[in-house]
């Protein structure tokens, strides 16, 4: 099976969840489209793990690519310089702080492992082909695929013939209905379900479109 998740944001509490929830196991396999960290207090954790799980896949997000600006290993900010100047006081100052007390060797590793994370995923599954990236495909001026965005639902998805599978931008941006849910469109999925904001992480299992939810409150539809 092929799951589906991102903006797990440090939260490992969900994110063991929902590997539980789903019997996630050697057979399967994860994509984890950017931002696996930052935010949350189990950012270092979940970078262990997904390291060691060759049937887990990380792309980078906005946050993975901060952090290696910040370590000196980018020598392009993917952001404004102020944008990083406040994450590394704010969502990523916590793992910026646990990276300075590991082993040189261990610190190398990491970098490196996320410095290998590539910025797209091209497959198919059941017939189709897929596209995944954690902003948005084909970002136009100004912007970079790290953080590229659908302005609208309805926009055109930049990737003929693929759907387009994105992070990012939390589902609630695009109305009080999506709130806490993935997005599931012909031509789009969207996987932020606010996780990184206090709302719950979601899992898609690709083969039968069963979304799976952690940390989402009762009574949500």
């Amino acid at each position: 099976m092929i799951y589906l998740m991102s903006d797990i944001h440090g939260q490992g509490g969900l994110f063991f969840d929902l590997l539980k929830q789903t019997g996630f196991c050697s057979r399967d396999r994860l994509i984890i489209v950017g931002d696996l960290i930052a935010k949350g207090k189990d950012s270092l954790s979940l970078l262990r793990f997904v390291m060691k799980h060759r049937n887990i896949q990380l792309l980078q997000g906005n946050h993975e690519a901060r952090l290696l600006y910040a370590c000196g290993v980018l020598e392009t900010a993917p952001e404004t310089r102020e944008t990083i100047r406040l994450w590394m006081d704010g969502d990523g100052a916590e793992l910026l702080r646990e990276l300075r007390h590991i082993p040189l060797w261990e610190y190398g590793e990491i970098l490196q492992f996320l410095l290998r994370c590539p910025l797209t995923k091209e497959f198919r599954a059941e017939g189709a082909s897929y596209l995944c990236v954690h902003g948005a495909p084909r970002a136009g001026k100004g912007e970079s695929l790290l953080t590229a965005r659908y302005k609208i639902l309805r926009e055109n998805n930049r990737c003929p013939g693929k759907t387009a599978v994105v992070g990012h931008t939390p589902t609630f941006r695009y109305g009080e209905a999506y709130r806490g849910k993935i997005i599931r469109l012909p031509d789009k999925i969207l996987l932020d379900c606010g996780a990184g904001h206090g709302g719950p992480l979601g899992c898609l299992r690709l083969e039968d479109g069963a979304c799976f939810y952690a940390g989402r409150k009762e009574g949500l539809g």
